[in-house]
């Protein structure tokens, strides 16, 4: 637990650092957008982002659940939902969240096989909702984007190539035994040659028992197809409320943007979270600021800087907060400390 507020300390230093690197240049025009604040729209940013989004994911744990224990109850769902927000929020590329939910699943009597189904049955359904809605934009906005932005856009398609890469991968590893083969017979013995990847070969053990796993249930998963569709409808939900994010933050403090910006904004949004999924730094500190400096300048002009630090509090640094307070008053976790 100590690591666990050392870490939340450290994001916090870093926040203040980005802080005081967006208000450098911008101190003035920041600082009256921040006075002016549109109460009506900051409560709406909070609701659709803070309690509506996480909510969802919430009802959905609860439903999985309730499958296996009928007296699973939305509060324990949401103690397993914030803790995940949490430690994927201090964790590199939100690597953490997952492994300290099944743990508290866990202390909940959920058995780690179920939880870990409904966990890998998450991740397959965000990398789908998230590879078809950037494959939707790219399609119907190409020419659009270059009059846009050029640099970035290159940027965009690796992040969307790397996702799209990684849920092909996944199918073929549920389905084909010539790519399972080909993983464990080529490419990591190919790339235990390289220093970067050296203790690749020692795991490849716990790879090869994650993939079984993963076929296994990803197969059970497609003789239940209500959980799958409703955790593609969950997920799609939640992508359109986080896309949506940057208009709110703008409302909350007095930008005037119209409800025609509003599927411009889904767009920038969309290959943001493309690009900072490239980038291995817990909440993709920095990185996301600059990026959404970067593409959303053409939306909010002057006001870009005000509606990025408004987009992090609502999206990141607010639901972190919530989430450790959440966190740290999991009973489940503290009553087996305590004995």
């Amino acid at each position: 637990m100590k690591n666990n507020k050392r870490n939340f300390i450290i994001i916090l230093v870093l926040a203040l650092v980005v802080m005081i690197f967006s208000l450098k240049n911008d101190y003035h025009h920041i600082i009256e957008s921040f006075s002016s604040i549109q109460v009506w729209w900051l409560i709406v940013g909070i609701l659709t982002n803070i309690i509506i989004y996480h909510l969802a994911d919430a009802i959905y744990i609860r439903y999985y659940c309730k499958r296996f224990n009928k007296k699973y109850s939305l509060i324990d769902a949401i103690k397993v939902e914030q803790t995940g927000v949490f430690f994927s929020s201090i964790t590199p590329s939100s690597s953490g969240g997952q492994f300290a939910q099944v743990y508290v699943f866990g202390k909940q009597n959920i058995p780690t096989s179920y939880s870990a189904s409904m966990l890998m049955l998450s991740f397959i359904s965000w990398q789908i909702i998230l590879v078809l809605f950037g494959l939707f934009v790219l399609i119907f906005n190409y020419n659009g984007m270059f009059r846009y932005f050029n640099i970035g856009f290159s940027v965009v398609l690796i992040g969307f190539l790397i996702n799209f890469i990684v849920i092909v991968g996944l199918f073929l590893s549920a389905f084909s035994k010539t790519f399972h083969r080909l993983i464990f017979e080529k490419l990591i013995p190919f790339l235990s040659k390289f220093r970067i990847f050296k203790g690749l070969k020692n795991k490849e053990e716990k790879v090869e028992n994650w993939l079984k796993m993963f076929r296994v249930e990803f197969r059970y998963l497609l003789t239940e197809p209500r959980l799958l569709w409703r955790r593609l409808l969950t997920d799609l939900f939640k992508i359109v409320v986080l896309y949506l994010a940057p208009f709110f933050a703008a409302k909350a403090i007095g930008v005037d943007i119209g409800f025609d910006k509003m599927p411009l904004v889904i767009i920038m949004s969309t290959f943001i979270y493309m690009i900072t999924s490239l980038i291995p730094i817990p909440g993709a500190a920095g990185g996301s600021e600059a990026v959404f400096v970067l593409l959303m300048n053409m939306i909010f002009g002057a006001a870009t800087t005000s509606v990025m630090l408004m987009w992090r509090i609502l999206t990141y640094y607010l639901p972190m907060l919530i989430s450790f307070l959440v966190f740290s008053n999991v009973k489940e976790i503290y009553k087996e400390e305590e004995d």
